[in-house]
């Protein structure tokens, strides 16, 4: 058999080329091949085995493989110099020809190989009335002696070869998966997403979940893998290679896949193999499958990948490994699409890159930065805008927060969002942008494309989204965040969204806030985890003036609570902070809402608000008006999540942009009490959720 060894950086490899020896990794003496080289290159990373199916070992199996050609080099060496005293050579060839039949099985039986040992050193343990074989007896069984306990320390002998499970994968995949599940999980929850099988386990001495999906292609059989093979060859040699947009490629390569299996023939599911070559050409491998499903929020991969499976975020279940490990070549394949689509440089230079992945927000890590491999991070962005009413029905948010957080975007008031990572701040500020009027432009100013500009086009929004240059991994062609801000101030009256506030463009920012020239309203998002913390890291890390920073007018907190100091994390809005403006003061903070987690409720305190009495004042109506008008907002939410339980796709943003549109409509139409404009609204409402069938 075949072999080399492949250097993927500092990882070596030593790759098996199985498929003209006609053993696949299957037989005995292909075993034998893989122990006698590993003899030759004992401190290799990793071992593959490359046939129709590609077997891989390493971590547990590859030590457990090292260790059993260890034994197995200590058995040949016996075989030279430790049968027979040197002054009798009569009892050799029997000896040999036994021993070397025991160390036949070794590879495949190594637990038959103690028993034969041990059977042997029985047999010979017998003593001879002949002075020289007696000798040679005791030499040969003190020597067999030593072997025996040689073998029966081997963790290959005393635990079985199920340690030497190899991972298994088509050649073509970037990503092996485990195909066998522990006895310690259980199975929680099955779904299917594009064609495969999802299953939850949970394992209760770990407290861990697993996420198992066994993909198409590992189904295939022999003949289907060969002809996916071979497609996957024709279709690499008659297509160009150009810069693609992915999901008009995907197209593309999906129909000429069609096209080449027709060719072929001799397969039984054209659309099965098409839909799996697409996937590992124009697509990003098995990841897509993660990519696909609503539930999986981000997904992570840590260095070195070959030995950490990759790891997701699931909605319902929180954070779960997979049974999917990516392979060094798997890596290289990623990185250079990363590349690709981001026009970013990525190398040892450039160890960190941020992109954009058609929703989902990738950054990649490598050497030396990470100095065991590279390693990345896939947050992903539902496929549909976030809504105020989904907050409520999923319990992120109480109807009064909702209907307060309205109220204040319709007040064109400077929101800040803040919140730790993964604590919803985009999610919270993409809901808020809906609540603008649509005849309103926003600008966005992002570093990467987080928030769902796109969409609220397809709604009707007007947005100009401006692209900034990353805080790293950026080039030098990318504009700065304080430039764009600058060019995004001089384009007219606008809403300003900022993707996030971090660097040197916050006093761009609030010396426009402070003299009036920031447009309608201004939201973006900031790390933190309180009103407190967003005051501290403004003025003293940013070195705003206190005295600007008070032209901020609201601080949303939201965070991940761990209720009961539970595993699972629940996403919450844990207050709504108001900023005080008295100049003669230090700035303190009045809170308006807030989350008590002893009681599972959302507390709110409006009564002695400063900004609700200027917002008052500012559209000309009493502070009891007002307090109707955010009732009724209020109510619109309940109505919304009430409805929901027969029709739920009247809590997507299609319709609840047409809802808000609606109440404005009435707003303007009806000049009487929010009491009248809101059962105009009501009952447009039930009108229309029994009139039509939401899709």
């Amino acid at each position: 058999m075949k072999h080399e060894i492949i250097k993927y950086g500092n990882i070596r490899v030593l790759r098996m080329l199985c498929l003209d020896c006609g053993m696949e990794g299957f037989s005995t003496r292909c075993m034998q091949h893989v122990l006698n080289a590993l003899a030759d290159y004992p401190n290799v990373d990793e071992i593959k085995l490359e046939g129709v199916y590609c077997r891989e070992y390493c971590g547990d199996s590859l030590e457990a493989l090292k260790e059993l050609s260890k034994v197995l080099h200590k058995g040949k060496i016996f075989l030279r110099s430790s049968l027979t005293v040197e002054t009798c050579r009569k009892c050799e060839s029997e000896r040999k020809r036994k021993l070397e039949r025991i160390l036949e099985k070794l590879p495949e039986k190594p637990s038959s190989a103690l028993i034969g040992l041990k059977t042997l050193l029985s047999e010979n343990r017998k003593g001879s009335s002949l002075k020289p074989c007696g000798e040679c007896k005791d030499f040969f069984v003190e020597n067999l002696k030593a072997l025996t306990s040689i073998f029966e320390n081997c963790k290959v002998v005393k635990m079985g070869t199920a340690i030497l499970e190899p991972r298994l994968r088509p050649p073509f995949s970037s990503i092996r998966v485990e195909t066998k599940v522990s006895p310690e999980f259980h199975l929680v929850q099955t779904y299917e997403v594009e064609d495969c099988e999802i299953k939850i386990f949970w394992n209760q001495n770990k407290l861990q979940y697993l996420y198992f999906v066994l993909p198409t292609e590992y189904r295939f059989d022999a003949t289907e893998i060969e002809v996916l093979s071979l497609a996957r060859k024709k279709l690499a040699e008659s297509f160009p290679c150009s810069p693609f947009d992915v999901t008009q490629m995907r197209e593309t390569v999906k129909r000429k896949a069609e096209e080449i299996l027709a060719e072929i023939g001799n397969c039984r599911d054209h659309e099965k193999i098409a839909a799996c070559l697409t996937r590992m050409t124009a697509g990003f491998g098995m990841l897509d499958i993660l990519l696909a499903d609503p539930h999986v929020q981000d997904i992570y991969v840590d260095s070195p990948t070959n030995e950490n499976p990759v790891y997701l975020i699931h909605s319902d279940f929180g954070e779960c490994v997979t049974n999917m490990y990516l392979t060094h070549s798997g890596v290289g394949w990623l990185i250079s699409k990363f590349r690709l689509l981001s026009g970013r440089p990525f190398s040892e230079a450039f160890p960190v890159l941020d992109l954009d992945l058609d929703g989902s927000r990738c950054t990649v890590v490598g050497p030396p930065l990470s100095p065991s491999g590279v390693s990345f991070a896939i947050r992903r962005h539902r496929p549909e805008p976030w809504t105020l009413p989904q907050f409520v029905a999923k319990g992120f948010l109480s109807e009064e927060a909702a209907g307060l957080l309205s109220l204040l975007v319709d007040a064109q008031t400077a929101m800040l969002i803040t919140g730790h990572r993964g604590a919803g701040k985009t999610s919270l500020l993409s809901s808020l942008m809906l609540e603008v009027p649509p005849n309103v432009r926003m600008i966005t100013i992002e570093d990467t494309r987080e928030l769902p500009v796109e969409k609220l086009r397809r709604f009707g929004f007007k947005i100009l989204p401006l692209v900034i240059q990353p805080v790293v991994g950026g080039t030098e062609t990318e504009l700065r965040a304080e430039d764009a801000l600058k060019a995004a101030l001089r384009l007219g009256e606008s809403v300003l969204i900022i993707g996030e506030v971090r660097g040197s463009e916050a006093k761009v920012l609030y010396e426009a806030m402070r003299v009036g020239t920031a447009g309608n309203a201004v939201m973006g998002t900031i790390h933190g985890s309180s009103a407190k913390d967003v005051f501290d890291r403004v003025v003293f890390d940013l070195e705003i003036p206190e005295s600007s920073f008070k032209v901020t007018d609201v601080i949303v907190v939201v965070s991940a609570v761990r209720e009961g100091g539970r595993m699972t994390r629940s996403r919450k809005l844990t207050e709504i902070v108001e900023v005080e403006k008295e100049e003669t003061r230090e700035t303190c903070f009045r809170r308006l809402l807030s989350y008590l987690p002893e009681k599972g409720k959302f507390q709110i305190e409006l009564h002695k608000s400063e900004l609700l009495k200027k917002i008052a004042l500012r559209w000309g109506i009493s502070r009891n008006r007002l307090f109707e008008m955010l009732n009724y907002k209020t109510a619109m939410q309940r109505e919304l999540v009430s409805l929901a339980s027969r029709e739920p796709q009247i809590l997507e943003a299609e319709f609840v942009v047409r809802a808000n549109l609606k109440w404005r409509e009435i707003l303007e139409i009806e000049k009487s009490r929010p009491s009248k404009i809101f059962k105009r609204w009501k009952d447009w409402l039930e009108k229309e959720v029994k009139r039509r069938p939401m899709k």
